[in-house]
C-alpha cells in the first residue's frame, strides 16, 4: 500500500514546482508621491483575490478568545506563529507587527507588468503612500505580497484604505481596492 502512495506524492509535488518559482521574494520599490494614471482595465489581467492580516498581538488576543469557529482560529495562530518565526526578542516580534498584504493575480498573455499597491494610514490623513514591483515578461498566475510593518506601522499608524492595481504601459489594466478607498 505504501508504495502506491510515493508515485502520487512525487505527482503531487512536481505538479507545485512551477508556482514556487513565482512566488520569489521581489524587490519592493517606494516611491513618495503617487501620479494618477487613466484607467484602461483588460480582461487579460485580473486581480484574482487580496487576502489581508493585522499581525498586532492587541487585535489577536481579542480574536482568539472571542466566540468563533476553532477553525479561524487555528489559522489565526499559524499564521501569527508563521510570521513570528525566528524573532527571539520582544523588538525583533514588534518589527515584524504590522498589515500584511498576500495577493493573487494572474496575466493571460506576456507583457511587462508593475503591480502597485497604493495605502493611507491612520496618522498620514490623506496622504498616499506607494509600493510597486516589477514583473517583467510575466504570463500565468503569480502570488506577491506588500507589508507595512516594524516602524512605519507602529509611527504612522494602520493602513485605514489601500488599492491595488496592475499597470501595463503607464495605464492601469487591473484594480481592486478596499471599501473605503
Amino acid at each position: 500500500m505504501r508504495l502506491d502512495l510515493v508515485p502520487l506524492t512525487l505527482a503531487i509535488a512536481l505538479m507545485t514546482v512551477p508556482l514556487v518559482g513565482r512566488e520569489a521574494q521581489r524587490e519592493v520599490q517606494h516611491a513618495s508621491e503617487p501620479k494618477p494614471l487613466p484607467l484602461a482595465l483588460d480582461d487579460s489581467f485580473e486581480i484574482r483575490k487580496v487576502s489581508t492580516l493585522r499581525l498586532d498581538p492587541r487585535v489577536q488576543v481579542s480574536a482568539l478568545s472571542g466566540a468563533g469557529s476553532g477553525l479561524s482560529n487555528s489559522w489565526l495562530q499559524a499564521e501569527m506563529d508563521r510570521r513570528y518565526y525566528g524573532a527571539i526578542s520582544s523588538l525583533e516580534r514588534k518589527l515584524r507587527e504590522g498589515h500584511y498584504y498576500n495577493i493573487q493575480w494572474s496575466s493571460a498573455r506576456t507583457a511587462d507588468v508593475k503591480l502597485r499597491f497604493e495605502y493611507r494610514q491612520e496618522k498620514l490623513g490623506l496622504a498616499v503612500q506607494l509600493m510597486e514591483m516589477n514583473y517583467p515578461k510575466a504570463k500565468g498566475s503569480y502570488r506577491s505580497e506588500f507589508s507595512v510593518i516594524g516602524d512605519d506601522y507602529h509611527q504612522d499608524g494602520v493602513v485605514t484604505a489601500w488599492r491595488i492595481t496592475l499597470v501595463e504601459n503607464g495605464s492601469i489594466v487591473g484594480v481592486n481596492q478596499s471599501f473605503l478607498w
